[in-house]
């Protein structure tokens, strides 16, 4: 939905829309124009492989109140675009997915324990833009439904991945 708004809807309250490198939300009667970083970072093929080994992971968003929602998710890494693709079943109707339409960021955490003796945790953190994407997530394997949300990494955060 995003970028495709005409600038009459854009200005409706917690509307948003993305040209270029703008991003513009409309609060109230407050228009707020952010210049959005569209590089990406790449992920090491270590980090990959240990994406490609998990199942579950953690997404946060902050919807259009600011407030923060955290939520278990499945996941896939696209090695075709270097996103982490987000779905599970009838996504449209999350919030989650409700959250990135208002406020494009969104942060995922995959986390284990290879050992508690000693205690060997591991973890990656992945933040970036978020595109809520309404279909196409029902060609990303069993589990997804056809709405989904793709995180493009701008910072990556790791502990215990080679």
């Amino acid at each position: 939905m995003l970028g495709r708004l005409t600038p009459s809807r854009a200005r409706r309250p917690g509307l948003q829309s993305r040209v270029g490198g703008l991003l513009t939300a409309t609060t109230g009667s407050r228009q707020i124009v952010q210049r959005v970083d569209t590089s990406m970072t790449e992920l090491t093929a270590a980090q990959i492989e240990y994406l490609a080994n998990q199942q579950l992971a953690r997404l946060a968003t902050a919807g259009a109140d600011g407030k923060p929602h955290v939520v278990p998710t499945s996941f896939r890494y696209n090695s075709e675009l270097g996103t982490l693709d987000v779905g599970g079943h009838r996504v449209a109707t999350t919030k989650k997915y409700r959250d990135v339409q208002a406020n494009p960021w969104a942060a995922i955490v995959v986390d284990d324990v290879v050992s508690t003796d000693p205690w060997t945790p591991r973890m990656l953190e992945i933040r970036g833009r978020a595109d809520a994407i309404a279909s196409g997530g029902t060609d990303l394997g069993p589990g997804f439904g056809d709405a989904f949300i793709r995180i493009h990494p701008e910072k990556v955060n790791s502990f215990g991945i080679e």
